[in-house]
């Protein structure tokens, strides 16, 4: 099979170069100027990252231990950061960074994520994170106790919210994964008087779910957690665990996206503008 393609690649390759297209012979004369310009943006982005920005770090939190792509850490450090109960002394604000990302888009999952906000940032509200949840259910036929990766519960008062978050990096989804945690989440928050949950699918490129057909899972790039992180970063530079976080946003810039700017041709655009918080902007 790979004989066949590559011999088909081959002769349409051929063919190609024998009789240019019209769209071949207009890049080929623009080539110059778009390249000119494709230059001075990489320029413009890599003088937008200051000199002691996490990405010129040069190490990173998990690459010592080989670490930097699994899942279970980074679930943990995401749970560390959106309780505003841990040492880190960045409060409410990963949590609220992350959420304002959401509610940027103009869709129901947007408008979901922004009343999440407006309840977070009530005076009383507290913060429940929780990784690697069991959840003990039962069906006709047999007994399952799923894991979800991070369940976050905002309370005020007697009233409560849900975020769920599943984490992706290497690993696939199981059958029926997502609609098993969908059942989980709606019955929490049924039982709650709670409105329904707000469900994320965090993989590295932001790719849709496989195992629910239902729209609700809201898919975010790892981009988009590095910027948040790297706002959060910014703003508490000098917090307790200002230094633990600018290694951390380095593991998620170089491990898991393999941002780097070691060479300035080699920049990547899209994922530097993402990492520096300038998508749909």
């Amino acid at each position: 099979m790979n004989a066949v393609l590559n011999a088909g690649f081959m002769r349409d390759l051929e063919r190609l170069y024998r009789s240019p297209s019209i769209e071949l012979q207009f890049l080929n004369r623009n080539w110059p100027r778009v390249h000119k310009l494709v230059r001075k943006e990489q320029q413009r982005l890599l003088n937008l990252i200051p000199k002691d920005d996490p990405l010129r770090q040069g190490l990173n939190l998990l690459d010592p231990f080989r670490l930097s792509t699994n899942e279970n850490l980074h679930t943990l450090a995401l749970a560390y950061l959106f309780d505003p109960q841990r040492p880190h002394g960045f409060g409410k604000t990963p949590l609220r960074y992350f959420l304002q990302n959401i509610g940027k888009s103009k869709t129901a999952a947007g408008v979901k994520a922004q009343s999440l906000l407006g309840f977070l940032r009530k005076p009383d509200s507290r913060v429940l994170a929780i990784p690697e949840r069991r959840h003990v259910t039962a069906t006709n036929s047999r007994r399952k106790s799923p894991r979800t990766d991070l369940w976050v519960e905002v309370h005020s008062g007697s009233s409560k919210r849900l975020l769920l978050i599943e984490n992706k990096i290497g690993s696939k989804e199981s059958d029926q994964q997502l609609t098993d945690y969908e059942v989980i989440a709606d019955d929490w928050c049924r039982k709650n008087s709670a409105i329904k949950p707000l469900l994320i699918f965090l993989t590295p490129e932001g790719q849709e779910p496989d195992s629910s057909q239902s729209g609700r899972w809201v898919p975010v790039a790892y981009s988009q957690i590095a910027s948040c992180l790297r706002k959060v970063w910014q703003v508490h530079k000098h917090a307790q665990g200002g230094q633990w976080l600018r290694l951390y946003v380095a593991t998620l810039a170089n491990g898991v996206l393999g941002l780097t700017i070691t060479r300035v041709d080699q920049l990547d655009i899209q994922e530097l503008r993402d990492y520096l918080g300038e998508s749909g902007q």
